[in-house]
């Protein structure tokens, strides 16, 4: 259970950005809760971090222990048409040579772990497998959550400040009915994870590699993990139970550095659905 029946700041969703307000608001000495609905850490796509995020790591103070853990650096990025034609790379240190010019492929249970013990090192209050069962927005704070933890007990909780952290699930915005929903870009993703796949290895750089399926109706990501690598192939949605069964015979024949490799994790599917908000 929360030890505090009143903070400063709820933030809801311990992802990447959640932990990040928790960690900044906490540590500039405001009581600031975090919530998580799982247990930490957890699997999480969504590991390919963009050059700029570096700066909002080192705002954090842990760029050091990114290096630390150990994740694949990440120096560009690289696409190849449906015609099999491989581009050439764009390297970020050519187009802005700087500190952000390398970022990271991340393991999301671990970056996301650091993340979270970020925060609580900057003072913060962090709770996992704990649920948000209703939100009370008020015209004049404190606005009022209720809580229910991992033993089923349900608590209320209030606070000057509410920060949504909870990514597509999106908990204010669907209670306040704000969701419009964007048919054009509602996509699906079939990903899993593939050990042994080639590398560039040694002092050459590692890419995101995007690459365009023949009908160009979808296209893979290829991400360069620690010890893995993961496939996405993102396309639209009413197409995906389809394409269980081709998709790993495409993706071998795009990306030849997995012959060898072998799939370690079944695929999975998710719906990648865009709002306005």
């Amino acid at each position: 259970m929360v030890s505090k029946r009143s903070y400063d700041c709820i933030v809801m969703g311990a992802g990447p950005a959640g932990s990040t307000v928790a960690a900044l608001v906490a540590e500039q000495g405001y009581s600031t809760l975090l919530t998580e609905r799982e247990k930490m850490p957890r699997i999480h796509v969504g590991e390919s971090l963009i050059p700029e995020s570096y700066w909002v790591l080192e705002r954090l103070g842990i760029v050091q222990e990114m290096s630390r853990i150990g994740f694949t650096k990440k120096s560009g990025i690289q696409y190849v048409t449906s015609d099999d034609v491989e581009t050439a790379p764009f390297l970020f240190s050519e187009n802005d040579e700087q500190e952000s010019s390398v970022t990271w492929h991340v393991e999301r249970a671990k970056f996301d772990k650091l993340m979270y013990d970020t925060a609580y090192n900057r003072g913060a209050t962090v709770v996992d497998e704990t649920s948000i069962i209703d939100i009370e927005l008020r015209k004049q704070s404190p606005h009022k959550i209720t809580l229910r933890t991992s033993d089923g007990k349900e608590q209320e909780v209030t606070a000057k400040v509410l920060v949504d952290g909870t990514g597509m699930q999106g908990l204010i915005s669907s209670r306040m009915d704000l969701k419009v929903r964007d048919e054009e870009l509602s996509q699906s993703a079939i990903w899993g994870y593939y050990a042994n796949a080639a590398r560039n290895g040694g002092i050459n750089c590692e890419f995101t590699t995007i690459l365009h399926t023949n009908t160009k109706d979808a296209w893979f990501w290829y991400v360069p993990l620690a010890r893995a690598v993961r496939i996405a192939e993102h396309h639209a949605a009413a197409t995906c139970a389809r394409l269980y069964a081709p998709v790993t015979i495409e993706i071998c024949c795009k990306i030849p550095t997995l012959l060898f490799a072998n799939k370690f994790k079944p695929f999975n599917a998710d719906a990648c659905i865009f709002y306005f908000q």
